[in-house]
């Protein structure tokens, strides 16, 4: 698999993405000391000159190494002559954190800050919302209590006029019969009277 540049092989060495990556000499000794020094080593081919290609691997892979010597035995030299250009000519690229995480990073805090914005308009709502029903309720109460009082109040009105009725109502009616009473005898007094 052939990748960019020496930094993200050994990126992807050290992340378990590949066994082991070819690079210079050069490269890999520098890679490696500065930026992997505790989780990856590097082991010269053995058969090619000093110098001229080395392999990453992790440290806890020594028979992973002594395999890999072998193969690479098999492999004529013109060949890893050429493999080994393509990074030597490359000029050095350092691996800096920030450029490679930096928009991830600000992704995360523009997602942190939206979610903190929904958070407290959400918030802001309910709040409102409590508020109004407080409102609501305490309006529903108040109109309830009037409503008891005025009711309480016609209740009492009535009762009062309906006993204030059933005392006239003896007097009402004994009047009525009486006047009826009157006019009848008025009546036959006075066909009486017509009469003679």
């Amino acid at each position: 698999m052939e990748t960019d540049n020496v930094g993200v092989a050994m990126k992807m060495v050290e992340e378990g993405e590949v066994d082991a990556a070819v690079a210079s000499e050069l490269s890999a000794r520098y890679m490696i000391d500065h930026y992997y020094p505790q989780g990856l080593h590097y082991t010269r081919i053995d058969g090619l000159p000093v110098a001229a290609i080395r392999l990453a691997i992790p440290r806890d892979e020594p028979v992973l190494a002594a395999i890999l010597n072998k193969a690479l035995q098999v492999i004529p030299p013109r060949d890893i002559l050429q493999m080994t250009e393509k990074w030597s000519k490359i000029s050095s690229q350092q691996i800096e954190n920030w450029s490679q995480y930096s928009r991830q990073f600000y992704q995360l805090i523009a997602f942190a800050l939206v979610l903190i914005a929904i958070s407290l308009g959400w918030g802001l709502s309910l709040c409102r919302e409590v508020r109004k029903r407080k409102d609501s309720q305490q309006r529903l109460e108040e109109e309830l209590a009037q409503k008891e009082a005025l009711s309480c109040a016609l209740g009492a009105r009535k009762r009062q006029s309906d006993s204030g009725d059933k005392s006239q109502e003896p007097l009402s009616g004994q009047h009525e019969p009486r006047a009826a009473h009157a006019g009848e005898r008025h009546r036959r007094l006075s066909g009486a009277a017509g009469e003679t």
